[in-house]
């Protein structure tokens, strides 16, 4: 895991978030009107991060993750990407 992954992105976004087992806090940011579809995301990235810490024996050792989501404009082939970011 890089620990100096940054991105630095402009909008104003929205945001959703839980926290792991181990009360760690993840956050899902979307461009507005997209947070339906950031919930599946941010599902998956909880349970990804308690899977992975009983699965390496290693805890996550940062008190908090985010993940951005970039959507692509629709003029543009349909993709879309997720970053994983600290802030």
């Amino acid at each position: 895991m890089s620990t100096y992954l940054v991105a630095f992105v402009i909008c104003d976004y929205d945001s959703i978030s839980n926290k792991t087992l181990k009360q760690i806090d993840v956050a899902i940011h979307t461009p507005p009107g997209l947070l339906s579809q950031a919930q599946f995301a941010l599902q998956t990235a909880v349970q990804l991060m308690d899977y992975y810490d009983d699965f390496f024996g290693v805890a996550y050792p940062l008190p908090k993750q985010g993940s951005i989501f970039c959507h692509t404009p629709r003029r543009l082939p349909r993709t879309s990407s997720v970053i994983n970011c600290l802030k």
